[in-house]
């Protein structure tokens, strides 16, 4: 049977060759067309998008979210952390926590939209999504979903402390009386919305953002990052999902040649192949929102 040029016979039977040497070309010659193959540098682009959002962002979101969680809907841990005998250690131990989480999520977000605006400033110009350039889609999404407040502080948060310190975040239980059903506690991880305030200078917070902190005295973390996860996450997973699918055409050529590989390596027929690739595609853990506390 023939083989076409730089590959092989398009049939499911096993790989065969003459001679060691010969499987040792068609072997070439097929690396040689996936490093070539105009998915190759897009599929770098993908995996670390996915990288950065999945494995990155979201997780560090998650992180957060936990402790968060727990300081603001669990009373008893709520009341240990406030207790005076032994409760510095676990207080002092979970502040550090969240401070640790806080940055990690701070500069995790900067990453995360910093990367999807140089892939939709570069590569997303070029690709279509139905009938107009990805680039375009995002920008029309971006304008449908405006960004909550939340997610100026947010911001801008990053850069307070990046240029002045980590902001002091604190625990705190109060009483209301409001309620018709009698006292209710309130508890949770807040921050000095006056303290915040006091940065100024030409990095300091935004016009949006100070009219934001002026109408507070304390701010809700659990809230706020919760809005920002919201918007964030679900309009970061809109972009990676319409760039893979814009891309879906080049990926199946590559999975054909990704097979011929596959099956110059081990051996097994080309459908083989291909199922061991769609399983190996099964295990990828694909961005999706956390759930919503």
């Amino acid at each position: 049977m023939e083989r076409p040029a730089g590959g092989l016979p398009r049939d499911t039977g096993r790989v065969t060759s003459s001679s060691f040497e010969d499987k040792g070309e068609l072997f070439r010659r097929i690396q040689t067309r996936l490093t070539a193959h105009p998915y190759a540098p897009i599929h770098r682009e993908v995996e670390l998008l996915r990288t950065v959002l999945g494995g990155v962002y979201l997780r560090n979101a998650v992180e957060l979210q936990v402790l968060l969680n727990r300081a603001g809907t669990d009373t008893a841990f709520a009341l240990e952390l406030m207790r005076s005998d032994g409760g510095p250690e676990l207080a002092e131990e979970f502040g550090d926590s969240v401070q640790q989480r806080l940055h990690n999520y701070l500069a995790g977000e900067y990453s995360l939209v910093q990367h999807v605006h140089i892939i939709a400033n570069n590569r997303a110009k070029k690709l279509q999504l139905g009938s107009r350039s990805l680039a375009a889609a995002w920008d029309a999404k971006k304008r449908e979903i405006p960004p909550p407040p939340e997610y100026a502080f947010m911001k801008d948060l990053r850069r307070y402390t990046q240029h002045m310190s980590l902001p002091v975040a604190v625990n705190s239980m109060s009483w209301s009386r409001e309620s018709v059903d009698g006292p209710t506690m309130s508890h949770g991880v807040y921050l000095d919305a006056e303290l915040l305030r006091n940065w100024s200078g030409e990095k300091s917070w935004t016009a949006g953002v100070r009219a934001f902190l002026k109408e507070w005295q304390r701010i809700d973390l659990r809230v706020v990052v919760q809005k920002d996860i919201e918007y964030t996450s679900s309009l970061n997973i809109w972009f990676y999902n319409s760039f893979a699918a814009a891309v879906q055409p080049l990926l199946d050529d590559y999975n054909e040649l990704q097979a011929e590989f596959e099956a110059v390596r081990t051996g097994v027929t080309q459908d083989e192949a291909r199922i061991v690739l769609k399983q190996r595609a099964k295990t990828v853990a694909y961005p999706k929102p956390p759930p919503s506390q």
